[in-house]
């Protein structure tokens, strides 16, 4: 039984961790979604690696790989409220698989956390950087 799993470090995990409350309460009312290159991707590690994670502005895992390619999973919803305060997680592709997908797992606090969704995005900074020329135009 082959079992391929990834521990993720990020230097503070939560983007709320530099956020005012103030800022925290603006962006929750206004959630833009993320643009999908491809729905139900599949991340092989054969020949990529994960540089690190975040949580998303929806509470979805960002994930950063080889070539600023970006991933988003969408976890259960009992993981989802400590997500933004990790600062590393584990990634468990399952027996005999080294590539992530949806039937992947991540591991929060030493909770199995099944992802329910895993797609591919455009770069999620992008589009934060391209709101407010569209609100101006």
């Amino acid at each position: 039984m082959k079992r391929f799993a990834v521990i993720i470090a990020a230097g503070c995990a939560a983007s709320a961790c530099a956020t005012a409350p103030q800022e925290q309460a603006a962006q929750a009312e206004v959630v833009r979604p993320y643009d999908i290159v491809e729905a139900n991707a599949s991340l092989p590690f054969s020949n990529t690696t994960v540089h690190g994670f975040r949580s998303g502005r929806d509470g979805s895992l960002l994930i950063e790989a080889t070539r600023d390619r970006w991933y988003r999973a969408e976890l259960t919803a009992g993981c989802r409220n400590d997500l933004p305060w990790e600062f590393s997680i584990a990634l468990d592709t399952g027996p005999g698989s080294d590539t992530l997908d949806k039937f992947a797992t991540a591991i929060i606090d030493g909770r199995r956390c099944q992802l329910v969704t895993f797609d591919r995005i455009a770069d999620p900074d992008a589009d934060i950087a391209a709101a407010p020329a569209e609100a101006g135009g």
